[in-house]
């Protein structure tokens, strides 16, 4: 099941990167901090990737995040992807975050397919985490053609297993994501 996980994140990084041209960023601003774009930034400590950092800020059409009702046995999920197409790395990230309620499942916290994903690739890495937790603030949500886009500020840590072409490595990460509102 994580395999499919992990399929679906990439698919929608692909997606990201696919349609970002194809939209226009309607120029409305909101959400935390008043930001009148999307921000990111994380950190890598240990393994290959130590010291690597990443921070910018990205217009609404250049993020995707969607927030998908669960069943009474799966929970909702948040889908979240940035592709940095600026970056000469080729910088993308997805998430898969299971909730419970309004709270994020941790990284590996059961083991299991109702935990939340995280999907890292740059250079020649891909990173996936193995453990870690976040936390959810300003949640909030807006409806737009049946489609419900949440905003919010996501903070997370987690340990990361890295592969390259040549080596594998374990490192950890910790950044901030705002999704700002989009209007």
């Amino acid at each position: 099941m994580k395999t499919i996980s992990r399929i679906v994140i990439t698919f929608l990084t692909l997606l990201a990167i696919s349609c970002s041209s194809d939209s226009s960023d309607d120029g409305q601003s909101g959400g935390p901090g008043g930001q009148d774009a999307h921000t990111y930034s994380l950190a890598f400590t240990g393994g290959d990737v130590d010291g690597d950092t990443f921070t910018g800020s990205k217009p609404n059409n250049e993020i995707l995040a969607v927030r998908i009702d669960g069943t009474i046995d799966e929970p909702d999920v948040i889908l979240l992807t940035i592709a940095e197409e600026a970056q000469a790395n080729n910088f993308n990230v997805g998430f898969q975050i299971k909730m419970n309620g309004d709270t994020p499942v941790s990284f590996n916290e059961n083991g299991d397919a109702n935990d939340s994903q995280m999907v890292l690739t740059y250079d020649d890495y891909t990173l996936n985490a193995t453990s870690g937790s976040m936390t959810i603030t300003g949640m909030g949500e807006v409806v737009y053609q049946d489609v419900v886009l949440p905003y919010f500020e996501l903070e997370f840590t987690a340990e990361m297993q890295g592969v390259s072409s040549s080596n594998s490595f374990v490192t950890q990460v910790s950044g901030t994501i705002i999704v700002k509102r989009k209007n």
